[in-house]
């Protein structure tokens, strides 16, 4: 899949639950999370950034998701993402296939 196509990993994917799972399924994720990417926790030098870097990513999912307010915010622009990615998919399926400039 090309680069420009290609989302962000959602809160959801970096934590490995489904979008509908609750607050608790959450916490538990996290935690297994952090155990595996906590920098203070793995002291590998070479890979020290790399699990930084996800690390935070990882606190950040959790954050947001753990708050009721923030979940609901995101899963609500999530909806209005995929629904504009998807018309924009069609109209560039529509304008660019032969078979549609006819009709």
């Amino acid at each position: 899949m090309d680069a420009a196509w290609a989302l962000p990993e959602s809160p959801y994917d970096l934590l490995g639950v489904a979008d509908d799972c609750s607050t608790a399924d959450v916490k538990k994720a996290y935690r297994d999370m952090a155990r595996l990417f906590h920098p203070d926790r793995n002291t590998d030098a070479k890979d020290i950034e790399t699990r930084t870097a996800h690390f935070l990513k990882i606190k950040k999912a959790y954050e947001t998701l753990q708050d009721p307010g923030s979940r609901k915010l995101y899963d609500g622009c999530l909806l209005a993402r995929e629904r504009l990615v998807r018309k924009n998919l069609y109209k560039y399926a529509v304008s660019n296939t032969p078979e549609f400039r006819d009709v």
